[in-house]
């Protein structure tokens, strides 16, 4: 039984990590399309550059807290910035993410 709860969690969390990536793909789409409003690609192009910068808000010589930043302030942010985005335009940006990137 305990074998059947652990593959459906990881089950859970592999689909949870693969639609951040395929929705992190199609934020680079998002900043590309002519009909994204501009405080939109501010603030998309802000989450992007935090993602991939080598700065972190938690200071790394914090043991525990330094693995926050990853954990729980990028998906955050990803949320936020998806959040903001227009639903037609994500949409579409996730669909040609699928194309471009197939799982």
């Amino acid at each position: 039984m305990k074998r059947i709860l652990f593959a459906r969690s990881r089950l859970r969390w592999t689909n949870w990590v693969r639609a951040l990536l395929r929705d992190a793909r199609a934020l680079r789409l998002v900043l590309r399309d002519p009909r994204t409003p501009w405080y939109t690609r501010w603030f998309v192009t802000g989450t992007l550059l935090y993602i991939v910068s080598s700065g972190d808000l938690i200071p790394s010589f914090l043991p525990i807290l330094r693995d926050i930043d990853e954990l729980f302030i990028i998906p955050v942010a990803l949320w936020l910035a998806i959040g903001i985005v227009p639903r037609e335009i994500m949409a579409d940006c996730r669909r040609r993410a699928l194309i471009l990137h197939p799982p």
